[in-house]
Order: structure tokens, then C-alpha cells, then sequence
């Protein structure tokens, strides 16, 4: 038996977990134009902003793989979820 099926319910746990920290993402992008009129920033700042996310994956993404091979994926996966939701909370805040 694979890796893959005995360890399932874990995996599923771990792609929902993804799948709704990536549809959060997803869901602020349609708002971002009534934060800019009540904010009164522009279409480049949103752009500028939503590209960050971008960036710090490319940035970050390398030594996150790196580090996954030296202490295991499940280890920085869930370090990766806690430090996105920390980051998302100062995000609404």
C-alpha cells in the first residue's frame, strides 16, 4: 500500500487547508475595487499589492522546498499555513 492511501485523511486535511487559504486569496482580489474607493488608493497600489503575494512566493518558495527535504514536508507545510494566517489576520487588521 503507498504512502499516499494510508496516510488519506491527513493529505485530504492538508489539501482543504490549502485549497481554502488560496480561495481566500482568490476572494479579495473582486472586492479590492470597493476598498480603493473607500480608501482612496489606486488601481496600481492594488496591483502592487496583490503582486506581493506573488513575489514572496517566488522569493520564499526555494528555501521552503529546501527546508522541506531537511525536516519533512508536513513540518514546513504547517508552518507555512500558520505564518499565511497570521500574516492574513494582519491583513484585515
Amino acid at each position: 500500500m503507498s504512502l499516499l492511501l494510508r496516510n488519506r485523511g491527513a493529505m485530504l486535511l492538508v489539501m482543504l487547508n490549502i485549497f481554502l487559504a488560496f480561495t481566500g486569496i482568490g476572494l479579495v482580489v473582486p472586492i479590492m475595487p470597493t476598498y480603493m474607493n473607500e480608501l482612496g488608493i489606486t488601481g496600481s497600489t492594488v496591483g502592487l499589492l496583490v503582486a506581493s503575494f506573488s513575489l514572496a512566493q517566488l522569493l520564499v518558495s526555494p528555501f521552503a522546498g529546501r527546508l522541506s527535504d531537511r525536516i519533512g514536508r508536513k513540518k514546513v507545510i504547517v508552518a507555512g499555513l500558520i505564518v499565511f494566517a497570521f500574516l492574513e489576520l494582519l491583513f484585515c487588521l
